[in-house]
């Protein structure tokens, strides 16, 4: 039945050894695609962080703006 559908053992085989090939390379795709987005979201994370320090630290803050003393009065 194999035989009728692919042709020889030898196709077969082939047909085997394409689909391993494939499945290798989606998987070594889809493994750089995870890391590329595992590390934009790391350093996403990192920004937000000192995003969020440069917000609330009080060393940061702008000071009140004061009245200009004129002529001392």
């Amino acid at each position: 039945m194999i035989s009728y559908i692919v042709g020889t053992v030898q196709e077969a085989t082939m047909m085997v050894m394409i689909g391993q090939i494939l499945a290798m390379w989606l998987i070594v795709g889809w493994t750089i695609v995870w890391f590329v987005r595992d590390e934009k979201r790391r350093y996403d994370a990192v920004l937000r962080a000192k995003a969020m320090h440069f917000a609330k630290a009080p060393h940061y803050r702008h000071p009140e703006p004061q009245e200009p003393e004129i002529f001392g009065l």
